[in-house]
């Protein structure tokens, strides 16, 4: 990965990117940013950098988040955050079926 890397941050020079909505955790740092350079610095670095995911979360619930969504087959990561605290709320979203419940459909 550590060869993509350049190739990586080259790209998103020349790619559009709008500022985030919301605040974007890096798994880099595990702190929250709202700015399009960190984008730009902090993918690249999460090709070859460990996941600092316990910090992540911890960040996430220190800011008010009482729920996480795990959008994806499987939950692993709500097994992970259930290690981190037991006061989050954890699904999952892995079909039309669980869309179709989360959405109140």
């Amino acid at each position: 990965m550590g060869t993509a890397q350049p190739k990586l941050a080259e790209a998103l020079k020349e790619t559009p990117i709008q500022s985030p909505k919301f605040p974007v955790y890096a798994n880099v740092t595990g702190i929250p940013f709202i700015d399009v350079e960190n984008i730009r610095l902090l993918l690249p670095k999460q090709l070859t950098s460990p996941v600092q995911w316990t910090k992540t979360v911890q960040q996430m619930i220190s800011a008010g988040v009482d729920e996480i969504i795990e959008v994806g087959p499987g939950n692993v990561l709500q097994g992970l955050c259930r290690r981190i605290s037991d006061k989050v709320i954890l699904r999952g979203i892995c079909d039309l079926a669980s869309i179709e419940n989360f959405c109140g459909r």
